[in-house]
Parts: structure tokens; sequence; C-alpha cells
């Protein structure tokens, strides 16, 4: 992945909470995809 898509995906993380829970959203692996996702750190 690129820097610079990295740091957009930083910036969207600082900046913003989960619409359904209002929890601090997260980078994460998706593990299935080997993709770096972001997302609400509560599985649902």
């Amino acid at each position: 992945m690129a820097d610079l898509q990295y740091d957009e995906m930083k910036r969207i993380v600082a900046n913003n909470l989960c619409a359904e829970c209002g929890a601090e959203i997260q980078i994460r692996t998706n593990q299935e995809s080997g993709v770096l996702e972001i997302g609400c750190p509560i599985d649902r």
C-alpha cells in the first residue's frame, strides 16, 4: 500500500467515529483478503 493511502487512512481514523455505536474507528487487516480496512473495533 502506498504511504499516501495509509496516511489518508490514518487521517480518517483520527477524525471520525463509528456511525452505529460512536466508537473510535480503527485500521485493521482483513485476514481473508490480506488488505487493510477501516472499521468499527466492535465485531458485529
